[in-house]
């Protein structure tokens, strides 16, 4: 809640306003992406969650990492060459990163953050006599999403 922290009392104590933020980090896609530090920078910066869990946050344009078409920002760097990072902050998988030579070859595996469901909502069809599009869509204000459990 307003927060990359986890403190799941704050969240289920009834303490949740209008103006307040959700943060959801849930597992996508696993993926292992072998790339070569042909520089000695690789243009990433990354960040953690304060929960054991580091994460790209920035590709810098035109950068090795930039080159790889599978390294996106928001991905969970899970492992290097094997070496697992659950568990350790953002300062140490970046040491890491660093340490490795220019002109060597490592792979990384990655764990996508899973895409919002919500992504590509559209209205329903004309129910009750409306046109689809009729009236605006959604973001207009005049549409409402319901959500249920599952």
């Amino acid at each position: 809640l307003n927060t990359h922290k986890i403190d799941m009392d704050r969240l289920l104590g009834g303490q949740i306003g209008l103006d307040d933020f959700l943060f959801a980090h849930v597992k996508g896609q696993k993926k292992e992406v072998e790339v070569i530090k042909s520089d000695d920078a690789l243009g990433l910066t990354i960040t953690d969650n304060g929960a054991g869990f580091a994460f790209i946050k920035r590709i810098k344009p035109d950068s090795v990492a930039d080159q790889v078409e599978h390294i996106l920002p928001g991905d969970h760097i899970e492992k290097i060459d094997g070496e697992s990072f659950v568990g350790k902050r953002h300062f140490d998988v970046a040491k890491r990163l660093k340490e490795i030579p220019r002109g060597a070859t490592f792979v990384l595996r990655l764990i996508s953050p899973e895409k919002s469901p919500y992504a590509n909502l559209q209205p329903r069809g004309g129910s009750r006599g409306h046109a689809a599009g009729a009236g605006g869509g959604l973001g207009s204000g005049k549409k409402t999403i319901r959500l249920k459990a599952k």
